[in-house]
């Protein structure tokens, strides 16, 4: 009998955090869905200038490349396009955006979500870091000391972090260029 008392409270405790928890899962669910839709329709209108509105491109099985949006302005015409991509970094997989006008030349690239350690593959999210992108069109490589137009220099004590933004962007690159062959 000692022992069934403090089971009877146990399992009555866990019962009402379980359901306190799921509760409180109910009512943050569509918010959090909500800022994160917001912040995405953020990053491609800063990805994609003047985008008025914009359209999802569906792909299947392109290796790294999650999503893509293509944006439009007021009168409808095309602007660019906005790709989705991800690739393994140190800690967990690194997602990130990358736009391209219609040409396919990069206008930029942000970071989606990682979680890179701090102080070192944060540094990933820098503007320092993210702005070299710019103007691209070909495919990059990580070096220690870059010699050439398509080498980025590894950010220090990084270089698994900057791999994965590098191929990230590669991946998007690659279907981008199919993509306005093919449209």
């Amino acid at each position: 009998m000692h022992m069934v008392k403090p089971g009877l409270t146990l399992l009555l405790l866990i019962a009402v955090t379980t359901l306190l928890l799921g509760f409180v899962y109910d009512i943050t669910r569509e918010p959090i869905r909500i800022q994160q839709e917001l912040r995405q329709q953020a990053i491609i209108a800063e990805l994609i200038h003047g985008t008025y509105e914009f359209d999802e491109i569906f792909f299947e099985n392109v290796p790294n490349v999650t999503s893509g949006i293509v944006g439009y302005n007021a009168a409808g015409d095309r602007l660019g396009f906005a790709l989705a991509a991800t690739a393994p970094g140190y800690a967990a997989a690194v997602d990130i955006m990358v736009g391209f006008n219609l040409d396919g030349v990069i206008t930029g690239v942000s970071i989606v979500n990682h979680r890179e350690t701090p102080g070192l593959g944060t540094a990933i999210a820098t503007p320092a870091f993210l702005n070299q992108f710019a103007g691209r069109t070909e495919a990059m490589t990580v070096t220690r000391m870059p010699s050439g137009p398509n080498e980025i220099a590894a950010l220090t004590s990084a270089t698994i972090s900057t791999d994965a933004v590098i191929n990230g962007i590669n991946a998007a690159l690659a279907y981008i260029t199919t993509f306005i062959e093919e449209n």
